[in-house]
């Protein structure tokens, strides 16, 4: 059985009305909310509570950190093609050890 259908032949509807457009980024949504689990939320909330913005240098350095990181490891894997775990293993195996001790702690 053949299949006919060509990239030309697919209509996508473009999103019109406000509640089309957030039926559309709808599951973007939810998948990011996932992310963000009851232990985060609970421990930022507790923390906010008992520093208040004295923390608040720690936000903004993560959140450079972060970026940098995801920038790096991206540039990284355009360039050589591999993924980050394929990358650790050229490392050794002393960094597998090292961050599956780490996820568990």
């Amino acid at each position: 059985m053949s299949n006919d259908t060509h990239h030309g032949d697919v209509v996508e509807d473009v999103p019109v009305t406000w509640k089309a457009r957030i039926r559309q980024i709808g599951p973007g949504i939810m998948a990011a909310a996932t992310g963000v689990g009851a232990g985060d939320l609970v421990a930022t909330m507790v923390a906010g509570s008992r520093y208040g913005y004295t923390l608040l240098w720690a936000v903004i350095l993560g959140t450079a950190f972060k970026l940098a990181l995801g920038e790096a490891v991206g540039r990284w894997h355009l360039t050589s093609g591999q993924t980050l775990l394929a990358g650790w293993r050229t490392l050794g195996r002393w960094v597998l050890v090292y961050f599956g001790a780490y996820a568990v702690v």
